[in-house]
């Protein structure tokens, strides 16, 4: 094993001893075409393709949940332009929901309340799109039931039930379910921190809960649909400091979407300063004690090729159509620091080097030093962790290999 090991290892280095001479011998070539190729590979960025679906990005693409929802789809389908059931819905569609809490803290079930929480509903339903030379209000574009009607909030009904709640004791509601004359009412999603008695009467109730459901069923509904849910949100924004007794919370159906572009571009401020700061690093590992010795412009040269191979990676892979995520924005700084990392130990053990030695010598151990560090980086970091003891010993490699080189380029 040790034999193999050792010709492997010397295959290897004198590949790349030879390919640092070559470097050597003939510069231009290995300056000029890495650039053209980095700058073909590179333009693959006009190509770019952000994807931001939730749903796409963190579930199996064909996983069981998304089969079993393809069967219901067929088995029992819906269209929530004429037969809208929120018990049978399969997909988020396209919605707006409010959350209201009182601002003092009590429970929301008290007239003053409702009378807000009614004036907030009148607001909603008066919303108007312009969309092909046309005004669009919520009744135009919701999702209705058999019938023809929209979805309705349940709990606004109790308006007046709530008030002879304030002065007659005996008048009560029940939670979850709500029994009336003229039918049964589920209250389990119209309210919130609900507090219950022994006979299910409600006791303390902490917020209510708005559902606006709009139609999805053709590409021109979802189009309306984003439209009315931008102006439902700038909307419940600018009424939140409005009203005096309700607190407002509003959500859509790509609030998470827009919550996960906000985390992305919460990156983008520090990328100039990250980026400085490693060019700064990489400028002082390469400063000597005198400007004889201290090769400054390497740790440039080794920050701006680090970044034309990142650049160059992903425009080749956005030229073969893969989509572009927000967390793609950290592969940088970890290739980055991989590779600045190998540049600054093979440049700082040629820095031990003889003065003396030849320009095509010196190139061929840098290039071999920094091909052997990327080559075991790269192998090791690929392992499964099922190989945890060949890794380790990898890495031991790695360590005898570095002082053997210190050794073999004595001071």
């Amino acid at each position: 094993m040790t034999r193999l090991c050792n010709i492997v290892d010397k295959v290897v280095s004198t590949l790349f001893r030879k390919l640092g001479r070559e470097i050597a011998d003939r510069p231009g070539y290995f300056v000029i075409v890495p650039i053209l190729v980095a700058a073909l590979f590179g333009s693959g960025w006009q190509r770019i393709r952000y994807e931001d679906d939730p749903e796409y990005l963190f579930t199996p693409t064909n996983g069981r949940s998304k089969v079993e929802r393809n069967i219901v789809e067929t088995l029992f389908p819906m269209n929530s332009s004429r037969n809208f059931d929120l018990g049978r819905i399969t997909r988020p569609g396209h919605f707006g929901r409010v959350i209201v809490v009182p601002r003092d803290g009590k429970t929301v079930l008290r007239g003053e309340i409702f009378d807000e929480i009614d004036e907030l509903n009148m607001i909603v339903q008066n919303l108007t799109i312009e969309f092909e030379e046309r005004l669009w209000r919520y009744e135009d574009i919701c999702a209705r039931k058999l019938g023809g009607h929209c979805f309705q909030n349940d709990v606004l009904d109790f308006k007046s039930r709530i008030r002879m709640m304030e002065h007659d004791p005996n008048v009560t509601m029940t939670f979850p379910l709500m029994e009336t004359p003229n039918r049964i009412y589920f209250l389990g999603g119209a309210l919130g921190g609900v507090v219950t008695d022994k006979n299910a009467v409600i006791v303390n109730c902490s917020a209510a809960n708005l559902m606006y459901y709009l139609d999805w069923s053709s590409p021109r509904a979802e189009k309306m649909a984003r439209l009315w849910e931008a102006l439902f949100l700038e909307t419940i924004e600018s009424l939140n400091e409005q009203f005096d007794t309700i607190s407002l919370a509003m959500f859509v159906s790509n609030t998470l979407t827009k919550e996960l572009q906000k985390n992305t571009q919460s990156v983008v401020p520090f990328l100039s300063l990250t980026l400085f700061i490693m060019l700064a690093f990489s400028i002082l590992t390469c400063m000597m004690a005198d400007w004889v010795t201290s090769k400054p412009w390497l740790g440039v040269i080794g920050c701006i090729s680090s970044i034309m191979g990142v650049a160059a990676a992903f425009g080749l892979i956005m030229y073969f159509n893969l989509e572009f995520i927000g967390i793609n924005l950290a592969a940088p700084f970890l290739m980055l620091e991989s590779s600045l990392r190998s540049f600054c130990e093979c440049v700082n053990t040629l820095c031990g080097s003889r003065a003396a030695s030849e320009a095509a010598t010196n190139c061929a151990e840098l290039r071999f030093l920094l091909c052997r560090e990327t080559t075991i980086q790269w192998v090791v970091g690929s392992m499964p962790r099922g190989l945890n003891r060949l890794r380790e010993k990898m890495l031991l490699l790695n360590r005898v290999s570095q002082l053997v080189a210190r050794n073999f380029f004595p001071s």
